[in-house]
């Protein structure tokens, strides 16, 4: 990009960024120096996996139960972008409209992650293994989220915990979830 003395500008998309993201609207852009921010990261990254996903299933038909087990997967990952507006995707795998589905959910995935929203995710996933965990396990894992959401650990410490117990207590769900992608590719 080049300001109006014709000097190049050190911000802005430049012309071939503003062509690819002005053609490609539906592809996930991000400026390199944005990837040091770990949220802008993780939205950037949730992004380009989700629509692998996405695509890797054309020439198949999205129907109401494509939709359904789309959105089942990425459930948390979306609770981590957008808490509470779940239903409104719901809505959309219900009615079988596969492109308003995926318009909801790149705009749900234009919502930032945060600390926040993170621990709301892991307190949810925490709430599965009600009858399973012996007292020292979940103090041990409400200790973990803590520290994260006061920055004393990363996010990886509750996550591998809270993965170890979805894979000992076979829950199934659980495992099958994208949210755990963040430990491989985030952190």
């Amino acid at each position: 990009m080049y300001n109006a003395k014709g000097v190049p500008a050190k911000n802005g998309r430049g012309m071939f960024g503003g062509a690819f993201a002005d053609r490609f609207p539906e592809l996930p852009v991000i400026e390199d120096g944005m990837l040091n921010d770990r949220f802008l990261r993780e939205r950037f990254l949730n992004r380009i996996f989700i629509a692998r996903r996405w695509h890797e299933a054309d020439g198949q038909p999205r129907n109401r139960k494509w939709l359904s087990d789309f959105q089942s997967i990425h459930k948390l990952t979306l609770m981590s972008h957008a808490p509470g507006r779940y239903a409104e995707l719901g809505r959309l795998v219900e009615s079988g409209d596969s492109e308003a589905y995926r318009r909801k959910l790149n705009e749900l995935l234009q919502l930032m992650p945060t600390v926040r929203k993170h621990v709301n995710v892991m307190q949810h996933i925490l709430g599965y293994f009600k009858s399973e965990l012996e007292a020292w396990e979940k103090a041990e894992v409400l200790d973990a989220i803590e520290g994260y959401r006061h920055d004393r650990l990363q996010i990886a410490v509750p996550l591998t915990l809270l993965r170890h117990y979805a894979k000992k207590y076979r829950k199934d769900y659980l495992e099958k979830q994208t949210y755990w992608d963040i430990l491989g590719h985030l952190y």
